[in-house]
């Protein structure tokens, strides 16, 4: 059972050391276990007559949390800290419509760190 936040332990009154007080792998769930990736894809079109050639922007976003365990010399207290870090990219493209082809012109990258 869990009483309150206590994430992936493995043992509630366990006093060994926060690091080897986790749910054995098989146990956590699949996200967690399987270095979840997200993947996306995207369909592109646009009229016959107009330009050979446009740059599109694609924007995406990773929210970290930050999530603690404490002993208090009777049991461990876990708490998630939400949105600790945030990192959002920026990738500009060329889609060339003419001979089907997409180039990366260049990525930016900018960190924000809310909950620190």
């Amino acid at each position: 059972p869990t009483y309150g936040n206590e994430l992936f332990l493995g043992g509630r009154q366990s006093s060994s050391n926060a690091g080897q007080n986790f749910l054995p792998t098989h146990q956590m769930p699949l996200l967690a276990r399987g270095n979840f990736n997200p993947e996306f894809i995207s369909v592109l079109s646009h009229k016959q007559n107009d330009t050979k050639k446009s740059k599109i922007k694609v924007t995406y976003q990773r929210e970290m949390d930050r999530y603690t365990n404490q002993w208090n010399r009777l049991h461990w207290v876990g708490n998630n800290y939400k949105n600790q870090n945030t990192v959002t990219f920026t990738s500009t493209y060329e889609v060339d419509w003419q001979n089907h082809t997409v180039k990366l012109i260049g990525t930016d990258s900018k960190e924000t760190n809310p909950g620190v």
